[in-house]
Protein backbone atom coordinates (compact mmCIF):
# COMPACT_ATOMS: atom_id res chain seq x y z
CA UNK A 1 0.00 0.00 0.00
CA UNK A 2 1.48 3.23 -0.91
CA UNK A 3 -0.31 6.34 0.60
CA UNK A 4 0.52 9.78 -0.99
CA UNK A 5 -0.40 12.37 1.73
CA UNK A 6 -2.81 10.55 3.74
CA UNK A 7 -3.82 11.88 7.06
CA UNK A 8 -3.12 8.75 9.18
CA UNK A 9 -3.53 10.84 12.40
CA UNK A 10 -6.12 13.56 11.40
CA UNK A 11 -5.78 16.92 10.18
CA UNK A 12 -6.18 20.30 12.17
CA UNK A 13 -8.28 21.36 9.02
CA UNK A 14 -10.81 18.82 9.70
CA UNK A 15 -11.59 20.55 12.61
CA UNK A 16 -11.84 23.45 11.27
CA UNK A 17 -14.44 22.54 8.45
CA UNK A 18 -16.70 21.32 10.98
CA UNK A 19 -16.44 24.91 12.95
CA UNK A 20 -16.51 27.02 10.25
CA UNK A 21 -19.23 24.86 7.85
CA UNK A 22 -17.26 24.81 4.94
CA UNK A 23 -13.98 22.25 3.51
CA UNK A 24 -10.87 23.88 3.91
CA UNK A 25 -9.16 21.07 2.76
CA UNK A 26 -8.44 21.56 -0.63
CA UNK A 27 -6.66 24.69 -1.93
CA UNK A 28 -9.20 24.67 -5.42
CA UNK A 29 -11.99 23.81 -3.87
CA UNK A 30 -11.94 26.33 -0.94
CA UNK A 31 -11.06 29.02 -3.47
CA UNK A 32 -13.94 28.19 -5.69
CA UNK A 33 -16.51 28.18 -2.86
CA UNK A 34 -14.82 31.35 -1.50
CA UNK A 35 -15.85 32.63 -5.18
CA UNK A 36 -19.49 31.71 -5.01
CA UNK A 37 -20.09 33.06 -1.34
CA UNK A 38 -18.49 36.53 -2.09
CA UNK A 39 -20.93 36.08 -5.57
CA UNK A 40 -24.12 35.19 -2.82
CA UNK A 41 -24.27 31.72 -5.54
CA UNK A 42 -23.53 29.80 -2.20
CA UNK A 43 -25.15 29.65 1.27
CA UNK A 44 -22.35 28.39 3.30
CA UNK A 45 -25.20 27.13 6.24
CA UNK A 46 -26.55 24.78 3.85
CA UNK A 47 -23.06 22.65 3.06
CA UNK A 48 -22.46 23.31 6.85
CA UNK A 49 -25.30 21.19 7.58
CA UNK A 50 -24.82 18.76 4.91
CA UNK A 51 -20.89 18.53 6.00
CA UNK A 52 -21.77 17.58 9.54
CA UNK A 53 -23.51 14.54 8.28
CA UNK A 54 -20.36 12.73 6.68
CA UNK A 55 -18.64 10.34 9.18
CA UNK A 56 -15.63 11.00 7.25
CA UNK A 57 -15.01 14.57 8.48
CA UNK A 58 -14.71 12.95 11.64
CA UNK A 59 -12.62 10.85 10.90
CA UNK A 60 -10.64 13.16 10.03
CA UNK A 61 -10.29 14.86 13.04
CA UNK A 62 -6.46 14.89 14.89
CA UNK A 63 -7.66 11.89 17.46
CA UNK A 64 -4.11 12.78 19.68
CA UNK A 65 -2.74 15.96 20.74
CA UNK A 66 -3.91 19.31 20.98
CA UNK A 67 -5.66 21.40 18.31
CA UNK A 68 -7.44 23.82 19.92
CA UNK A 69 -7.38 26.30 22.59
CA UNK A 70 -10.65 27.86 24.27
CA UNK A 71 -10.55 30.33 27.41
CA UNK A 72 -6.59 29.53 28.29
CA UNK A 73 -7.40 25.52 28.16
CA UNK A 74 -5.91 23.19 25.13
CA UNK A 75 -8.21 20.48 23.82
CA UNK A 76 -7.75 17.46 21.57
CA UNK A 77 -10.02 17.74 18.11
CA UNK A 78 -12.46 14.87 19.67
CA UNK A 79 -12.92 16.27 23.05
CA UNK A 80 -16.71 14.82 23.87
CA UNK A 81 -17.30 17.97 25.99
CA UNK A 82 -17.01 20.54 23.12
CA UNK A 83 -19.19 18.40 20.40
CA UNK A 84 -22.61 19.41 20.78
CA UNK A 85 -24.76 15.76 21.63
CA UNK A 86 -25.52 15.41 18.43
CA UNK A 87 -21.89 14.81 17.39
CA UNK A 88 -20.41 12.97 19.82
CA UNK A 89 -21.27 9.30 18.37
CA UNK A 90 -19.73 10.88 15.13
CA UNK A 91 -16.54 11.81 17.23
CA UNK A 92 -16.42 8.31 19.39
CA UNK A 93 -16.67 6.22 16.27
CA UNK A 94 -13.90 8.80 14.25
CA UNK A 95 -11.55 7.86 17.37
CA UNK A 96 -12.63 4.15 17.29
CA UNK A 97 -11.39 4.24 13.91
CA UNK A 98 -7.93 5.41 14.77
CA UNK A 99 -7.29 3.05 16.87
CA UNK A 100 -8.30 0.28 14.96
CA UNK A 101 -5.66 1.65 12.10
CA UNK A 102 -3.21 2.16 14.68
CA UNK A 103 -3.20 -1.47 15.61
CA UNK A 104 -2.96 -2.37 12.30
CA UNK A 105 0.15 -3.95 10.63
CA UNK A 106 2.26 -1.16 8.73
CA UNK A 107 5.02 -3.62 7.66
CA UNK A 108 4.10 -2.89 4.07
CA UNK A 109 2.37 0.74 4.23
CA UNK A 110 4.46 3.45 2.55
CA UNK A 111 3.60 6.83 2.56
CA UNK A 112 4.60 9.85 0.25
CA UNK A 113 4.60 13.47 1.71
CA UNK A 114 5.55 16.94 1.40
CA UNK A 115 6.90 18.51 4.90
CA UNK A 116 8.05 21.88 2.94
CA UNK A 117 5.00 24.08 3.75
CA UNK A 118 2.90 25.79 6.86
CA UNK A 119 0.33 23.58 7.77
CA UNK A 120 -2.45 24.93 10.34
CA UNK A 121 -2.74 22.55 13.53
CA UNK A 122 -3.76 25.10 16.38
CA UNK A 123 -6.35 26.93 16.94
CA UNK A 124 -7.73 29.66 19.60
CA UNK A 125 -11.58 28.99 20.00
CA UNK A 126 -13.77 31.43 21.42
CA UNK A 127 -16.88 30.89 23.71
CA UNK A 128 -18.95 30.64 20.26
CA UNK A 129 -17.32 28.04 18.93
CA UNK A 130 -15.60 29.83 16.25
CA UNK A 131 -12.05 30.23 15.25
CA UNK A 132 -10.22 33.50 15.85
CA UNK A 133 -6.89 33.01 15.27
CA UNK A 134 -4.75 29.88 14.25
CA UNK A 135 -1.93 29.57 17.20
CA UNK A 136 -0.04 27.14 15.45
CA UNK A 137 1.51 25.88 11.73
CA UNK A 138 3.87 22.79 11.70
CA UNK A 139 5.63 21.40 8.54
CA UNK A 140 3.44 19.65 6.05
CA UNK A 141 1.48 19.86 2.56
CA UNK A 142 -0.64 22.71 3.82
CA UNK A 143 -3.81 20.29 4.48
CA UNK A 144 -1.93 17.40 6.34
CA UNK A 145 1.41 18.05 9.26
CA UNK A 146 4.14 15.81 7.92
CA UNK A 147 3.48 13.47 11.93
CA UNK A 148 0.25 12.58 10.26
CA UNK A 149 1.47 11.45 7.06
CA UNK A 150 4.16 9.39 8.64
CA UNK A 151 1.71 7.89 10.94
CA UNK A 152 2.29 4.84 12.00
CA UNK A 153 4.25 3.70 9.10
CA UNK A 154 8.17 2.38 9.65
CA UNK A 155 10.70 4.68 9.59
CA UNK A 156 12.04 3.22 6.38
CA UNK A 157 8.84 3.59 4.29
CA UNK A 158 8.52 7.36 4.53
CA UNK A 159 9.81 9.17 1.47
CA UNK A 160 9.05 12.71 1.72
CA UNK A 161 9.20 14.87 -1.04
CA UNK A 162 12.75 17.45 -1.45
CA UNK A 163 10.59 19.80 -2.74
CA UNK A 164 7.31 21.78 -1.24
CA UNK A 165 4.09 21.02 -3.06
CA UNK A 166 0.63 21.68 -1.91
CA UNK A 167 -1.83 18.98 -1.23
CA UNK A 168 -3.90 19.21 -3.74
CA UNK A 169 -0.81 18.84 -6.22
CA UNK A 170 1.13 15.94 -4.32
CA UNK A 171 -0.44 13.41 -6.85
CA UNK A 172 0.51 15.22 -10.10
CA UNK A 173 4.02 16.51 -8.62
CA UNK A 174 7.22 15.14 -10.91
CA UNK A 175 8.52 13.77 -7.38
CA UNK A 176 5.54 11.88 -6.11
CA UNK A 177 5.51 9.82 -9.44
CA UNK A 178 9.26 9.64 -9.38
CA UNK A 179 9.56 8.20 -5.98
CA UNK A 180 6.13 5.89 -6.49
CA UNK A 181 8.03 4.47 -9.11
CA UNK A 182 11.33 3.77 -7.34
CA UNK A 183 8.82 2.26 -4.79
CA UNK A 184 6.84 0.09 -7.68
CA UNK A 185 10.01 -1.28 -9.13
CA UNK A 186 11.81 -2.47 -5.96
Amino acid sequence: IVNIGTPHMGSAKAFRTLLEGYPRLHDFIDGWLEAERRQQRFAPEHLANDVRTFDSIYELLPSTGTTFTQAGVAFPAVDRDFWKTRYVQRVDAAVLTHDKLRKTDQTEVFTIYSSLNQTETHYEVDSKDQIVAVLEKGRGDGTVTAVSAQGWTRPACRQPLTAAASHSLLPRHAETRSLLMDMLSS
